[in-house]
């Protein structure tokens, strides 16, 4: 029996609205939760990734969040092993998985598989991300062009870390990873010639809703996590003992509050390199023994979560206007992350729109839990096809 045999899924956009719907959902369903998302594994990550508040961890029990400290690295093969052991222990207890969020990757890797690509090399990764560094993120993308055209057509020349990863494959392998990456790469679903394997049987709905609503709630969600202390979290991970993760450093928003602080305090800006001279400095700065180091920041993250949020989402209510740092500066800085987060859930329909055996579920129609609950083939009813 397949760890995911007995498992749904809830997905769609950033600020869609999943966590609040995925509550009723799992109530009517006697489900527990396991996070689609790969940030909110972080501890201490709380405000700017939406995580869910101690209250809704607390009416429906949550699995594969706050797993990890921010400096360390999950694969998505690591997600999918962690993800198979939690529903291995939902079914055992009786209940029903509900994986519910949004990353992309995570999705796919549940749906269909992972490919069976190398393994990471550190010393020939190392040795490209040098090579970026020194001659520029356009010469390593044309070098990527050279030998496997497919995915720099894909990929834009400043997403240094999949550019890193396909000339690795390549260098591992020999073949490019357009010809490995069958499961991940969107348009292998749309070849007749080299299909993609075929989807698991896990019932899955997208959450949908029009594209102005989507990004009008992506810029409210913003200034609500802004307002809820997003600015004092991220100071916090900057003065912890260790540098964040190269994976927990992609978070939305988080690069952008860096480099204000950076810029306000006069430090050179972005976050320290794991092993980098920066990441020495950053010991010296503030040394904290043990494997966590949160008292040295000042706050523990449940603490911070509970201050920063008051116990709600972000989306439940806007409150006052955010404290505004002095300058011109905090707009932008704060226009910036509401323009990535708004391409990135763009990005993300577009992935969506590659896995037709999704169930479309408009949000804010009356029924939507029962729609849902159709799309998933537990009642009779509207799918939202």
């Amino acid at each position: 029996m397949s760890a995911f045999e007995n498992a749904l899924i809830l997905t769609g956009p950033t600020a869609s609205g999943k966590t609040a719907l995925a509550l009723d959902l799992a109530d009517r369903v006697g489900a527990e939760v396991v996070a689609l998302d790969s940030m909110t594994v972080y501890r201490g990550m709380d405000v700017g990734t939406a995580k869910p508040t101690p209250d809704e961890r607390a009416r429906v029990r949550h699995h594969l969040v706050d797993i990890l400290d921010p400096w360390e690295s999950l694969t998505v093969a690591d997600w999918l092993d962690r993800a198979a052991a939690a529903c291995r222990d939902i079914t055992a207890r009786g209940r029903r998985p509900l994986f519910v969020g949004g990353t992309p990757f995570y999705l796919k890797a549940l749906l269909h598989g992972l490919f069976p690509g190398p393994p990471a090399d550190p010393d020939l990764r190392r040795d490209l991300e040098a090579e970026a560094e020194r001659a520029g993120n356009a010469a390593l993308h044309a070098r990527l062009a050279a030998v496997d055209p497919k995915t720099a057509a894909r990929l834009h020349p400043n997403d240094v870390r999949r550019v890193v990863r396909a000339l690795e494959v390549h260098a591992l392998t020999g073949r490019p990873i357009s010809d490995w990456q069958q499961t991940w790469d969107t348009a292998a679903f749309a070849d007749p010639a080299r299909p993609a394997p075929p989807p698991a049987a896990i019932p899955a709905v997208v959450l949908e809703l029009p594209r102005e609503e989507l990004y009008d709630r992506v810029n409210r969600r913003v200034d609500a996590m802004l307002a809820a202390g997003w600015l004092d979290e991220v100071r916090r991970l900057r003065d912890l003992p260790r540098p964040l993760s190269r994976e927990a450093r992609q978070a939305l928003g988080y690069g952008e509050l860096l480099a204000y602080l950076d810029r306000r305090d006069g430090r050179q800006v972005g976050w320290a390199e794991p092993g980098s001279a920066g990441e020495s400095h950053h010991r010296r700065r503030l040394p904290g023994p043990g494997p966590v180091g949160w008292a040295e920041a000042g706050a523990s993250p449940g603490e911070s979560h509970r201050a920063a949020r008051g116990g709600t989402r972000p989306e439940a209510g806007l409150g006052p206007p955010y404290p505004r740092p002095a300058g011109p500066d905090w707009d932008e800085t704060a226009d910036l992350i509401r323009t990535r987060t708004r391409q990135f859930a763009k990005r993300q329909l577009t992935w969506f729109r590659h896995l037709p055996q999704l169930v479309r579920v408009p949000v804010g129609v009356p029924g939507v839990v029962g729609r849902v609950l159709a799309g998933w083939g537990l009642v009779n009813g509207p799918a939202g096809n």
